[in-house]
């Protein structure tokens, strides 16, 4: 569901946005935090969109623990992968950029992002306010004109109308009852209040950042008295003046003032604004009507009152006349008694008829439900017996036709291995033909050299060979070799300029390379010591070969030259000795084998033979087992072991032949019964370039380059080596080219056996893709990587790992390879002909 987990940052500031299901949703990041622990605006998200993220799972304790609005404090933070189904079938609205779970988000300490709310000040004797803000239920500001003051808490008491007190905490140090009041400015200005916009999807204009940057730095604040009356009466009843009666009574209030004032006096406390506003508050209590009227009122009302009456009217009669009002409430309350009991009468009995007709229906429901459990019981176990019946007769016909299979899937195996050994016979057969057709050439030969009357001098040349061979003359080992460097450009090109140059070279001699068919050769043959081109006869593998060399000026119009060697190989190479030459123990120096490679690698120590590419050709290269007779070669290969010396077998200064850095091989293969396969262990070391697929028409870039000479080595490794890729992007590859190599790897069972990518050949993508990018873009650069990196390490049979290649062609398609999607198609379907047997080559 989600792409690789790659952390994006380690902490940000969020707020609940919507839910999505049971225990998905969203949240909206608000602030991040830096690596100093200060909260500032994220610095790469601009809109409420870009900065959405999708709580995977957990997100219904999220919702239990936080209050809306309420700031969260969110970790591990993760890239979404744009290519998941949950993104695809997303809405816009809900797509979020990044993911994580809700074990990632905890509490932030109510002593920071604090919201700060425009509204009017509460008012000090009841503490009410309004305002069309969300409150929080945790601590707040309140910003009223150009200053904060806080921090309060607020509970609702109606719409828009809420009830702050100020909030107790401990860090500002601020008195009981009292808030701080700040300038905004100042606070703007140290970073200690953050303004947003609400249309960003904030749920606050402002927050305070920490109560403790405050505390340090702004610490000079004015503190405000914000008790309330109620707050107030308690604080002085509770007091010395109260003698702690509560609740107060008018005799008390009274008794309470002469106190207060006598010992203002004593004190000269008269000018405290808390006492001020109580006294006020005292005479109001005082000068109202008597408060005990509507206590004894409700006294009256209750059945101890209404005894106590008629008792007091019994005793004396006179009070009756002026008691009309009491006997009007003893009649208002007996006429409300009969209705109650009216009421309670009636309510029993709809209560009782209810029971009973529940207590009906509960019994119908449990009669019908057990009925219905048996029915539904005796239905399921005939369907299962049915079912299980029907289940073994198609098992058994299943098992049936598995076998008729299993029969004919061997038979085709047979008889394919008859065909294989019929091709491979036929063809040692001409092989021993062409053996014949030698020795019976030979045999005649002989004959004329015997009845030749020149033996005498043929024997005599035969004798000055022996003495080759025994060192007694000169050989080529010891000959002196010249060396002509190719002539060097003028001036160095641009790097785009220069592939489409050669592109268009190449047009014109007959073989169209695209833009970006051409990029990537010359990339290939530059990181990689050697380079396979992979096709049928007549593709060109050969003819690109020669064709890129001549394009590069390293070699002439007639395909020679000292800086490329052209060598056919031959059948029956099994070892450096057929390749690079052995050391000759009658002579005691080394005999270069006839490919001319020694002669080559020894004349890259010359003179300006470093200045530029030189390149080696093997043609048909798999007639014989590459890793046999490269055998020396292979361990340079890795980057680790590429200026490892060859051990020639000499002793002295010849003992050792390092191969030149500008050195590269071009290998040209067929994959048929005649050639040896690439074995997995090339594989792993060289990129594959197969000629059998035609790029479409690429990107088209004129190019009036003058190619008056060989490009310089360092040019070429400038612009397409493994060094040009720089520090900063060796490892990188894209979600795409990742998600392609999981799937490659992944174990499961219903796809068969994995293919396993080595450490070595990830390193050798991520260098080619921090260089092809930058010329094929991302998405062609990682189809070609696919395609000459990855697609050769495929070999594998059964209808399970065609599965296999079936998904990977499934997900190249989605993802826009198309040169690796017809590949992969290809490699199906002649799989499919072969017994599900399946390879790149």
């Amino acid at each position: 569901m989600y792409s690789e987990e790659q952390v994006v940052a380690t902490r940000y500031v969020v707020a609940k946005r919507s839910t999505l299901n049971q225990d998905c949703g969203l949240v909206t990041i608000l602030f991040e935090v830096d690596e100093n622990n200060n909260f500032i605006p994220p610095r790469t998200m601009r809109t409420e969109q870009e900065r959405l993220v999708w709580i995977s799972r957990g997100y219904s304790e999220v919702n239990d623990q936080f209050r809306d609005g309420q700031s969260m404090l969110l970790e591990n933070l993760h890239e979404q992968d744009k290519n998941s189904d949950t993104y695809q079938i997303a809405p816009d609205k809900n797509r979020a950029e990044y993911w994580a779970t809700g074990k990632s988000i905890k509490a932030i300490p109510d002593s920071q992002i604090i919201p700060v709310i425009r509204a009017e000040l509460p008012d000090t004797a009841s503490g009410r306010f309004r305002t069309d803000e969300l409150v929080p239920s945790g601590p707040i500001f309140i910003q009223n004109n150009d200053a904060i003051y806080g921090p309060f808490h607020a509970v609702r008491d109606d719409d828009e109308v809420y009830r702050a007190e100020p909030h107790q905490q401990m860090i500002l140090r601020v008195a009981n009852d009292h808030v701080a009041k700040f300038n905004c400015d100042d606070l703007l200005q140290a970073g200690a209040m953050l303004e947003v916009d609400p249309e960003e999807g904030y749920p606050y204009r402002a927050y305070i950042t920490d109560l403790r940057v405050l505390a340090t730095e702004h610490k000079n604040f004015e503190q405000v008295d914000y008790i309330t009356d109620a707050q107030l009466v308690t604080y002085y009843v509770k007091s010395a003046f109260g003698r702690g009666k509560s609740p107060l009574a008018r005799k008390h209030a009274d008794t309470l003032k002469g106190a207060l004032a006598e010992q203002a006096k004593k004190t000269k406390i008269l000018d405290d604004p808390r006492l001020s506003r109580f006294r006020s508050i005292l005479d109001k209590f005082l000068s109202e009507k008597d408060p005990g009227e509507q206590i004894i009122h409700d006294w009256l009302s209750t059945p101890e009152g209404k005894a106590f009456a008629e008792d007091k009217l019994k005793a004396n009669p006179a009070l009756a006349g002026q008691s009309s009002m009491v006997v009007e409430k003893k009649q208002e309350l007996d006429e409300l008694q009969q209705q109650i009991d009216e009421f309670r009468g009636k309510h029993e009995h709809e209560r009782r008829t209810y029971e009973q007709a529940r207590n009906k229906l509960q019994l119908d429901l449990e009669q019908e439900r057990i009925r219905r459990e048996r029915e539904i019981e005796t239905s399921l176990k005939e369907s299962e017996k049915n079912l299980t019946e029907k289940l073994g007769s198609e098992v058994q016909e299943l098992l049936e036709r598995k076998d008729a299979l299993n029969h004919e899937i061997e038979k085709l195996r047979s008889d394919k291995k008859i065909v294989m050994d019929v091709a491979r016979l036929e063809e040692e057969v001409r092989h021993l033909e062409r053996d014949k057709d030698r020795l019976r050439d030979a045999i005649r030969d002989q004959e004329s050299t015997l009845k030749n009357p020149q033996l005498g001098r043929d024997v005599a040349e035969l004798h000055w060979h022996l003495q080759v061979l025994n060192g007694q003359l000169g050989s080529a080992a010891n000959q002196e070799l010249s060396y002509t460097p190719s002539k060097l450009m003028k001036s160095k090109p641009e790097n785009r300029m220069l592939i489409a140059a050669i592109a268009n070279w190449f047009e014109a001699e007959g073989r169209a390379f695209t833009f970006e068919e051409m990029a990537n050769l010359l990339i290939t043959t530059q990181q990689s010591l050697m380079t396979v081109m992979k096709g049928r006869p007549g593709s060109g593998k050969t003819s690109s070969s020669i064709r890129l060399a001549r394009a590069l000026h390293i070699a002439d119009e007639s395909s020679r030259s000292d800086d490329f060697l052209n060598v056919p190989v031959s059948r029956g190479w099994v070892s450096g000795r057929d390749f690079l030459g052995y050391f000759n123990p009658l002579k005691g120096s080394f005999q270069p084998a006839r490919t001319g490679i020694y002669q080559f690698i020894v004349n890259g120590t010359r003179e300006g033979a470093g200045n530029t590419l030189r390149l080696i050709l093997l043609d048909e290269a798999n007639l014989s087992p590459i890793e046999h007779y490269l055998s020396d070669f292979i361990g340079m290969f890795d980057s680790e072991g590429r200026n490892r010396p060859l051990d020639t077998g000499c002793l002295g200064d010849d003992q050792y032949l390092s191969l030149p850095e500008n050195i590269r091989f071009i290998a040209t293969i067929n994959s048929d019964g005649t050639t040896e396969p690439l074995s997995p262990r090339m594989c792993d070391r060289v990129p594959v370039i197969s000629m059998d697929y035609e790029e479409p028409e690429g990107e088209n870039i004129f190019s009036d380059l003058t190619m008056d000479g060989a490009v310089p080595y360092d040019v070429l490794e400038s612009f397409f080596g493994v060094s040009a890729a720089g520090e900063t992007n060796i490892g990188y590859t894209p979600l795409k080219l990742r998600n392609f190599m999981r799937k490659m790897t992944s174990v499961d069972q219903g796809m068969g056996r994995s293919i396993p990518i080595s450490a070595r050949k990830q390193n050798a993508i991520a260098n080619y893709f921090a260089v092809a990018k930058e010329y094929l873009g991302e998405t062609r650069a990682a189809d070609f990587a696919i395609a000459q990196y990855l697609l050769p390490l495929v070999n594998g049979s059964g209808q399970a790992f065609g599965n296999r290649l079936k998904e990977l062609n499934a997900l190249a398609g989605e993802s826009g390879f198309e040169r690796t999607r017809h590949l992969l198609t290809e490699m199906v379907e002649i799989g499919k002909e072969n017994i599900d047997n399946y390879s790149f080559f």
